[in-house]
Order: structure tokens, then sequence, then C-alpha cells
């Protein structure tokens, strides 16, 4: 015969079970008005309410910051949001994007200095087209493109599947060049110009010389009184930069049969020196023959290049571009 537990019943009015109900806990009511729990509810943690009109959270809700908000008026952040960093805006009417601009850039142009039969140039630089025709004696305008290894392709424009050339070209970043494309034995070759600022004096032009005629001696560049401005300038040799006087300077290209001593001093113009010398006499030599006559305007804040392009093996006769520098 089975034993049944009977509960007794509380007494009248005074609410809850009067019994055992096992091993769960029970909790007991508040007093009428005090609302909220009174009793232990395990391990959750219970935030207590701020007081009338105090707002915001007074309890630990954990690991999570909480960030204050700011006075009224003040506006904006005024906690430490984190390791994210914050780009500021720029200064009002300056525009543009305050962040890094974008890569590093070089710029490049192109010298076609293969006269003697020489074919007109398709070039590419990576997937960049940088030419389609530049013909014998022509250039190009600088061009930015990103600094780093960039593949060169030069192609015969007149066949485009015939490569002349193929070149890994290292390009630093800020870099300003000439690339001269010159004869070299049975094929081409490139001569690298550095067109960087000659840091001259104020009011002053600034020359140099490049010899870009295949194959030749050294190359002298002379002034019309006998001086000499540039000696002994081998092929793809790049002179240093000399400075120059304002004015109109009347030139020849020689080749003589020793080093001769180069002036120390700024070239001057043809209007201040007080003796013209005619028939190309050179002091201390005689008659030369010029490979190349010509002139130049020289102006203030200037930088000038002269390229001297041909092919000795042909003839000895130079043709002559004077190139202004970015």
């Amino acid at each position: 015969m089975c034993m049944t537990l009977d509960i007794p019943l509380p007494d009248y009015g005074a609410g809850g079970p009067a019994g055992d109900l096992g091993q769960t806990p029970v909790v007991p009511l508040p007093d009428y008005g005090e609302g909220g729990p009174v009793g232990d509810l395990g391990q959750i943690p219970v935030v207590p309410l701020p007081d009338y009109e105090e707002g915001g959270p007074v309890g630990d809700l954990g690991q999570i910051p909480v960030v204050p908000l700011p006075d009224y008026g003040e506006g904006g952040p005024v906690s430490d949001a984190g390791q994210i960093p914050m780009i500021p805006l720029p200064e009002h009417g300056m525009g543009g994007p305050a962040a890094n601009p974008g890569p590093p850039k070089a710029y490049i142009r192109f010298l076609n200095a293969v006269l003697d039969e020489g074919a007109p140039l398709r070039i590419t630089l990576g997937n960049r087209l940088m030419a389609t025709y530049l013909a014998p004696g022509n250039l190009t305008a600088y061009a930015a493109v990103p600094a780093g290894f960039r593949t060169l392709f030069l192609y015969d424009a007149r066949f485009p599947r015939i490569i002349l050339y193929r070149s890994s070209l290292p390009l630093a970043a800020d870099e300003v060049v000439t690339l001269a494309v010159v004869r070299s034995g049975g094929g081409i070759d490139l001569v690298r110009v550095d067109d960087r600022p000659c840091g001259g004096a104020a009011g002053r032009s600034c020359l140099r010389m490049v010899n870009l005629g295949y194959n030749s001696p050294g190359l002298d560049l002379v002034l019309t009184d006998g001086r000499v401005v540039f000696t002994d300038v081998r092929f793809k040799e790049v002179t240093a930069y000399r400075r120059a006087k304002p004015g109109r300077y009347d030139l020849y290209v020689a080749q003589t049969p020793y080093i001769l001593p180069e002036s120390d001093v700024d070239i001057e113009t043809v209007e201040e020196m007080p003796v013209m010398i005619s028939n190309y006499f050179l002091p201390g030599y005689g008659i030369v023959e010029p490979l190349a006559a010509f002139y130049l305007d020289a102006r203030a804040g200037t930088r000038s290049t002269i390229y001297l392009m041909g092919n000795w093996n042909i003839s000895p006769h130079m043709q002559v571009r004077i190139v202004e520098n970015a």
C-alpha cells in the first residue's frame, strides 16, 4: 500500500506554500510597495538603478567600456575610442584629402637619338603606352609613372611585332630622368640622363652637354672666342652643369687631339667679350673644323642640355638638340 505525503495548506491570508517542495528554493515576495527582487537569483549580477535624475549606468557591466557623454554644447568624443586611428580633416579652404595622396611617382621622358636609318619607336612601360611613333631626333613630354621596377619594351613602330629592346627599368621615387635611345653595336641601348635641378645661383642659367654620337671620340664644346666650355666629352657621357649669364651664346663642336683646359669661371655673353675671333681659330691649336655650329639663348632660371646625336662611323658631323629640363 502506497503512502501519500500530504502538504498542509497555509493559514488563511499567509500565502505561499506551507510545505517543503523539495530542493527548489523559494524566494519570498517583497512587502507591499518595496518592489524589485529581494532574494538571491544565483550568479547573475543585478545592476541597481540610479537615483532620480542622475541618468547613465551606475553599475559594472563587465569588460565593455562605456564612453561618457560630453557636457552640453561641447560635442565630439571625450574618451579614447581604442586603437582605431582618426584621419584629421583638412583645414578650412584647403580642400583635398588629409591622408597620403597615393604611391610615390617618378617622372620620365624618352629621346630617340638613333638618326642613321633609325626606326620610329613605339614604347611601352609595364601596361602603359608611352609613345606610339617617336621619330628619330624627337623627344616625348615627361610622364608620371609609379616608382619601382617596370618592364620597358621598345618596338619598331612600323612593324609593332618586332621588339628592338627589352629591359627591367628601376625608377626611384621623385626621380626626374630622360631616357635617350642610342645605337649600340648591332642594336640599341639606353642612356640615363638625370634631370634634377642643377642648384645654380639666382639670375643664372645652367648648361650641360651629352654626347650621344655613336662611337665618337671625345668632343669639345667651344665658344667662338676660343674658350672651351666642355672638353673631351665621350660617347654616352653626361657632363656636370656650368652656370651662364643670361644672353646669347655662339658655340661650336670640335674634335681636338688633346684635352683643352676648361675655364673655371661663369660663361659670359658674347656681347661682353671684347674681341671676336673668326674662322674657328683655337688658341694654341689653330683652325679647327666645326662638327656642328649653333647658338643658345640662355634665360635666367633655366636648365638646358645640349644633346649631340649622330654616328661617327658614317659621318663626324653631329646634329644638335637643345632641351630645357623640368
